[in-house]
């Protein structure tokens, strides 16, 4: 994720005023994947995601995409399926990862 602060990777623990400064900022970018699996748009869409999150192009990346990451995980706390993780595993399936 990129903010208004910049990209926020560092091997370093951060200080209370770093951390606040991240959680207030404003989010400018996101990144391709979905973590922790690894799941790109492409891969929500393929597995039956409507959600209009746009695609893994660079300059074609819709903010809304951390939200609905975000619900998957939350929805997945009473359910036995995360369509994130079903997007990896679908995809990891077809390219044979396993």
């Amino acid at each position: 994720m990129t903010t208004n602060l910049g990209k926020n990777r560092t091997t370093r623990q951060l200080t209370d005023r770093e951390i606040e400064a991240l959680t207030t900022a404003k989010v400018v970018d996101v990144e391709k994947y979905a973590h922790v699996v690894g799941a790109t748009r492409e891969d929500y869409y393929a597995v039956g995601g409507t959600v209009d999150v746009g695609s893994s192009a660079p300059g074609a990346r819709k903010h809304n995409w951390l939200e609905v990451v975000r619900k998957a995980y939350v929805d997945a706390w009473d359910s036995d399926t995360n369509i994130i993780f079903d997007a990896w595993i679908s995809k990891a399936a077809r390219e044979k990862l396993f």
